[in-house]
């Protein structure tokens, strides 16, 4: 998911030992850090996506000053203007979701927790 900055830093202030890092390119954590759940809100409802999905981002190879692997979430700053935002996979893969081609539009529904 890429979204507007200020959205993406409050998120990754709630994660210990994340950073903004130049050299991966993006928010990093410790890959043992528990992400929290994350809400996407659409025409008034929330959408949840689990921490789980957000953490699934993969290692970047490199290691924080007390040797902690590294990984990549799955939530990361847009480029460009700064109201971009791109839901990508890891939203998706937390809805479900439904196309009607005929009438040009999407809708979603939440996946139960069970």
């Amino acid at each position: 998911m890429l979204l507007p900055s200020a959205i993406v830093s409050n998120y990754y202030a709630s994660v210990a030992g994340s950073s903004l890092s130049s050299t991966a390119g993006g928010y990093v954590f410790p890959c043992d850090a528990t992400l929290p759940d994350f809400g996407v809100v659409i025409k008034g409802t929330t959408f949840t996506v689990p921490g789980a999905i957000i953490a699934n981002g993969g290692g970047t190879g490199s290691q924080d000053a007390n040797g902690n692997d590294l990984c990549m979430g799955n939530l990361q700053v847009a480029g460009g203007a700064d109201a971009t935002a791109l839901l990508g996979d890891a939203f998706l893969t937390s809805v479900y979701v439904v196309y009607d081609v005929g009438k040009t539009r999407v809708g979603f529904a939440a996946k139960s927790s069970s």
